[in-house]
């Protein structure tokens, strides 16, 4: 990941502060952050390699996430770490190189998907 500084962002509609203050406040210092594109941005914040998705329903998108992690043989699904109105933030998950192996394990994680209740 590139080293940048932590952008100022805009204020966490939550908090009232700006994400990356909220987030050296609740999970340690913002060390490095990188765009994902719109408003999702990869960071390192207390150690740890995280998403950060800030704005108006961003929260919106944990059940959804929790939902779907409670599904025995679904895909694996970032852990919810810190979810304020206007901010979550999930784990960063790591992506490995496609195999056809890859492909067919993720249809069947996929298909599980689709016969939960």
């Amino acid at each position: 990941m590139t080293e940048l500084p932590a952008p100022d962002g805009e204020a966490n509609p939550g908090s009232g502060q700006p994400w990356p203050e909220r987030l050296s406040a609740v999970l340690g210092p913002v060390h490095r952050s990188r765009s994902l594109g719109g408003s999702l941005r990869r960071v390192v914040a207390g150690g740890r390699d995280l998403v950060v998705k800030v704005g108006v329903g961003a929260e919106d998108e944990v059940e959804g996430l929790r939902s779907l992690a409670r599904v025995a043989g679904a895909p694996p699904v970032p852990g919810v770490v810190l979810v304020e109105t206007g901010l979550l933030v999930t784990e960063w998950v790591d992506q490995e190189p496609r195999s056809p192996g890859h492909e067919e394990e993720l249809g069947r994680r996929l298909a599980s998907l689709h016969r939960a209740p």
